[in-house]
């Protein structure tokens, strides 16, 4: 989820609140969490709810999509 997590654990700079920045984390991980913030930070507590959204067990990514998509072409029409 974190870009080179694995390779630089110690190494991720994060300020002075433990807060990281956005650019760190993987697609699609990166979107979900500026939705979840009006800054370029976050914090490692998020990590659960960013991975529950990602992968669908808070919202229907699919639904939401599918239904802007057909509003938005009906309206056009």
């Amino acid at each position: 989820m974190i870009q080179g997590s694995r390779v630089l654990e110690n190494k991720l700079k994060y300020d002075k609140k433990g807060m990281y920045p956005i650019a760190s984390l993987e697609n699609p991980y990166n979107y979900a969490t500026s939705m979840f913030s009006n800054s370029t930070k976050f914090s490692i507590e998020w990590i659960p709810s960013i991975d529950a959204c990602v992968n669908s067990q808070i919202m229907n990514w699919a639904t939401i999509l599918f239904d802007t998509l057909a509003i938005a072409i009906y309206e056009y029409r």
